[in-house]
């Protein structure tokens, strides 16, 4: 049987080494861990329910994230099926980009395969992260369709871009830059501003508010919630008294440690390589909009710095700065020979191993370096401990989310309540438990969040409890140990 010219392509067997490596990613995810980070264990806690937001987190990725529990299981494959579909996205539609609007399939190879020279793509997506994985997937295609608009004038890419806009924002709010400079740069450019003022982009507009008026109602009875982690780090900035200096130093710091490793990459191969490409009018144009669309995410920026003092993380810049790629392929159109392309598509790849095995690396070589932080606790353990002094289900009342989220996968039917997660109606008349990380002798009574927290909630005063302690062993390393404490709250008794 012959294999088909089509699988016989480089671009072919790109993507099908890609979508290996993904799933590859996925199922040893599934089998290594059993346990969760920070952002997985957000959503593990914020999925127990619908609803149209989730305080300053909007609600796609954790609408997403139930449907893919309900049809999969409440089990870490679900969690990093999810966030390698999107992965997987952001790959394709950059590919889309360049190859339908530049018309080069080696240019677009070059973009997407270079997406791994990102530490936030290749590394944090995989490691952690989840609301800005969707987000930049949906600002890959948001490019993609607006740029497709452009050349085609169809009322049904039109209205997908609408919504794919729409997506975007309830993914993550932060995806309101990269919009903000797209639409900036179409109307910065003549040839693109006709895509931006006219009849289709009203259908956009029409689909964008449609669609999305549930959640911007939302927004507006629930301002507080939104604002409350960047009225926090305001606050914070302004004890400074420096706050215009931190907030631009940490956008600098932002877009260095998002870019320069892909920069100082395409340097490396292409800065003494000779011109051998013409640009075509096609090439030109899209170089010429992923250059102001860089330019005009840098003035978003510097307004927000302006106008906010808002401080950026380099996460926090993906759904923008995933044009990097992009932006150093226009760059060096002109010298992408085909032997350093070649160089370049292998080093890639070679990122890419050596990101996955240093990802499913970490267990073996914690335990083999006595590095125990960089283990998860092996949260089944504490729940069984748990239940052997009573607890079945009911309310979990944990010190964080990470808590919080892992023992969700043990107490799928109690609520999980965490200080720093949106609360869920908890029965006052069910068993509870109260949990907390007792590392230090200091930290043995229940904290005064959690006290409060239950007191208000329920009516229970823990001053006078005493708590249990648990030595709880870390997965892949059960000789070692960290200490929790709980307290277990019986059901009141029915008068």
């Amino acid at each position: 049987m012959k294999t088909s010219p089509r699988f016989r392509s480089p671009a072919w067997q790109i993507f099908l080494l890609l979508f290996g490596y993904l799933a590859l990613q996925v199922l040893l995810r599934a089998v290594i861990a059993g346990s969760v980070e920070l952002d997985e264990s957000e959503q593990l806690v914020m999925t127990q329910e619908w609803r149209w937001g989730y305080g300053v987190q909007p609600p796609l990725y954790t609408w997403l994230q139930i449907i893919f529990f309900n049809v999969f299981g409440l089990n870490v494959f679900a969690l990093a099926l999810l966030k390698n579909l999107c992965l997987g996205g952001t790959f394709v539609f950059t590919y889309r980009t360049v190859k339908e609007l530049a018309g080069d399939v080696r240019a677009a190879l070059v973009a997407m395969t270079s997406l791994v020279l990102l530490p936030q793509i290749i590394w944090e997506s995989q490691r952690d992260q989840t609301q800005s994985v969707l987000a930049t997937m949906c600002a890959a295609a948001a490019l993609y369709l607006f740029l497709r608009q452009a050349r085609n004038r169809s009322w049904l890419t039109a209205a997908l871009f609408g919504l794919v806009a729409l997506l975007g924002c309830l993914s993550k709010y932060n995806y309101a830059v990269f919009l903000a400079a797209l639409l900036l740069t179409a109307a910065s450019l003549k040839e693109y501003r006709p895509a931006l003022v006219n009849r289709r982009m009203l259908l956009a507009l029409a689909v964008f508010v449609g669609l999305g008026w549930p959640h911007i109602r939302w927004m507006l009875t629930n301002s507080e919630a939104v604002l409350a982690r960047a009225n926090e780090v305001h606050e914070h900035a302004a004890n400074l008294g420096l706050e215009y200096v931190d907030s631009l130093g940490s956008m600098v710091t932002a877009f260095i440690a998002f870019s320069g490793i892909a920069a100082a990459v395409f340097a490396a191969v292409f800065f003494r390589a000779a011109p051998v490409n013409e640009i075509s009018p096609a090439v030109r144009g899209l170089r010429q909009f992923i250059d102001r669309l860089m330019i005009m995410g840098v003035l978003v920026c510097l307004a927000l710095v302006l106008v906010s003092q808002a401080h950026f993380k380099d996460r926090w810049m993906q759904p923008l700065l995933f044009v990097t790629p992009l932006w150093l392929t226009f760059r060096y159109y002109r010298r992408l020979e085909a032997r350093r392309v070649k160089a370049l598509l292998w080093l890639n790849a070679v990122v890419a191993g050596v990101a996955f095995v240093v990802l499913n690396a970490t267990p073996p070589w914690a335990v083999a370096t006595g590095q125990y932080r960089y283990l998860y606790s092996d949260y089944a353990n504490l729940a069984a401990q748990l239940k052997a002094h009573g607890f079945e289900h009911g309310v979990v009342v944990a010190i964080n989310r990470r808590v919080g989220g892992n023992l969700r996968f043990t107490f799928q039917d109690s609520t999980i309540l965490a200080p720093e997660c949106p609360r869920f109606a908890a029965a006052k008349a069910a068993p509870w438990v109260v949990v907390w990380s007792a590392v230090n002798d200091s930290e043995i009574a229940p904290p005064p969040i959690l006290t409060n927290m239950v007191w208000n909630l329920r009516g229970t005063d823990l001053s006078a409890a005493q708590p249990v302690l648990a030595a709880v062993p870390y997965e892949h390393a059960p000789t070692q140990t960290k200490r929790f404490a709980f307290l277990y709250l019986p059901a009141p008794p029915v008068n």
